[in-house]
């Protein structure tokens, strides 16, 4: 073992369409891609993220053919599609509010197990018919034989400086 890790949480997203797609619900969204399949963009940040496995998913299971955009990140294609290059990208629930509220995205699905409290009436990917979950986990990464003093006080300075500030927690974990 190179390296331990630590789960620290997971990072609740929403999937977002343009404003100029006809689509209010994730099944409409699907119902737009399966009539014009690699027409609709996806924005992705490569074949080992969320979002693409997303399309990989909808492509075996349903038929379902987005077009793969792939940027260099996750803020990339949250820009794309914010400019119109893409009409779907998969981004953090916190930060995407603001252009939701303001009109310039529409959320469809929560990809959450669960409803989340910011955003009650987004039903989850389960709710939406999308019966799978593909979550963004982060945690601390150390390599073996890092002292266990300074793993507990890394431990406890993450607690208090990012799960110890409840407006933090609240934007980018439920």
């Amino acid at each position: 073992v190179l390296f331990r890790s630590v789960h620290m949480g997971f990072l609740s997203s929403l999937i977002l369409v343009h404003p100029t797609v006809q689509a209010n619900t994730l099944q409409e969204l699907f119902d737009l891609a399966k009539a014009s399949p690699g027409k609709i963009a996806w924005g992705s940040w490569g074949p080992a993220s969320s979002p693409y496995m997303y399309m990989e998913w909808l492509k075996r299971e349903r038929g379902i053919t987005f077009l793969d955009v792939p940027y260099k990140s996750a803020p990339f294609a949250y820009q794309g599609l914010q400019s119109g290059e893409v009409q779907v990208a998969v981004f953090a629930t916190g930060p995407s509010l603001g252009v939701v509220k303001a009109g310039k995205a529409k959320a469809l699905a929560l990809v959450n197990p669960a409803r989340s409290p910011i955003v009650p009436n987004i039903p989850t990917l389960s709710e939406a018919g999308l019966p799978v979950t593909v979550l963004t986990w982060f945690g601390l990464f150390a390599p073996t034989g890092t002292p266990r003093d300074m793993i507990a006080r890394i431990n406890a300075e993450s607690a208090k400086g990012f799960f110890g500030v409840p407006a933090l927690v609240d934007k980018f974990l439920t």
